[in-house]
């Protein structure tokens, strides 16, 4: 009864942070270049569940067979008998269900897709082997999984995907839901023309560098100006940079072409320093439609490999109608999370005052 209160507790909790992330989408629906977030959630760590004199540990054993589908370097397994193991910050997670790869350091382990379906390694669990060890099979290794769940690497097997669990076992159980992080839609924007000269919009992927007190910061928004000393701005006054430092202009009457180069007459006088990530995860916003390379990134800087179009705005990806769906069915689940909470405190109520005082 009071795990229900809890499992009913952490949805009231993810709910409200999902809340939050479709109101703040809403009242960006017109901020040019925004990009819509969504909160990602994810149980908590499955824990094995065994009869009360039981053993609550897995012992080594008989290898269950296991099903599993690759795609490329992923792959993705399940199994009927026995358990994948999965080491996160908060424990050892038992599933029955499995999706990995190899990381960047070799070894085995979930991970998460960006918007634009590559892998960010900054998310991402390694997956713990019969031996009670993480499983490392090398960056470039020639590796194989067999139907008995054993990894062999170069034809010799170093590990097991499979622990199996002990008569005692009855199953697993989790604690309800948690936030597992805030996910940004990269996808893009729709165009729409302006004819100011000073409007740029980006297809493809990237992002205008601007310079603020904050340190060089990112952004799509394209909807720029001139300030008194002719130097090119954001809405808020920060400089946009180019190849050649702060973009200077005597005026509007300038071009650019796709490549971002800046043409005032006939000579290209600047480019614009658009920057792009090979690792969406690796960004973060920070406020006013920008954002960040985090610290200690897992991917690097690329090319960028778009077009520059003068004299369009790019819209917010997040559309009104779906986001006001999305928000009438979170409410909706809300509510439902509240009755259950009022449910299980009825019942402890006529625990406590009622069965507590009989005899």
């Amino acid at each position: 009864m009071i795990r229900g209160l809890y499992i009913s507790g952490t949805s009231l909790v993810t709910n409200t942070r999902r809340i939050d992330a479709i109101s703040n989408n809403i009242a960006n629906i017109n901020t040019t270049g925004f990009k819509k977030d969504d909160v990602i959630t994810e149980s908590f760590n499955d824990v094995l569940m065994a009869k009360f004199n039981g053993s609550r540990y897995t012992t080594e054993g008989p290898l269950s067979t296991i099903e599993f589908s690759k795609n490329g370097e992923n792959y993705e397994a399940s199994t009927q008998n026995g358990f994948f193991r999965i080491s996160t910050d908060t424990g050892i997670s038992h599933n029955k269900d499995v999706r990995f790869s190899v990381d960047e350091e070799g070894y085995l382990s979930t991970y998460y897709l960006n918007s634009d379906d590559t892998k960010n390694w900054n998310l991402g669990d390694r997956l713990v082997g019969a031996s009670g060890k993480t499983i490392q099979v090398g960056s470039d290794a020639d590796y194989t999984i067999d139907e008995s769940g054993n990894v062999l690497v170069n034809g010799s097997a170093v590990d097991s995907l499979i622990t199996s669990a002990n008569q005692d076992v009855i199953g697993t159980l989790t604690a309800g839901v948690k936030l597992n992080r805030v996910f940004t839609d990269f996808t893009q924007g729709q165009m729409v023309r302006t004819d100011d000269s000073l409007d740029f919009a980006l297809e493809g992927d990237g992002f205008f560098t601007i310079d603020t007190p904050y340190g060089e910061l990112l952004t799509r928004d394209g909807h720029f100006k001139l300030n008194g000393d002719g130097t090119l701005v954001t809405q808020e006054g920060y400089a946009v940079q180019g190849f050649n430092g702060n973009i200077k202009l005597e005026d509007t009457d300038v071009a650019a072409n796709e490549f971002g180069e800046i043409i005032v007459g006939n000579e290209i006088v600047d480019k614009f320093l658009i920057k792009d990530v090979s690792n969406k995860g690796d960004l973060e916003k920070v406020g006013s439609n920008f954002y960040r390379i985090k610290d200690d990134p897992a991917g690097e800087e690329v090319e960028f490999d778009g077009r520059v179009h003068q004299y369009f705005e790019e819209q917010s990806n997040a559309d009104a109608i779906t986001e006001m769906i999305n928000m009438m069915t979170l409410q909706r689940n809300y509510e439902a999370s509240q009755r259950v909470i009022l449910t299980h405190d009825s019942i402890l109520e006529k625990t406590v005052n009622t069965i507590g005082t009989v005899g």
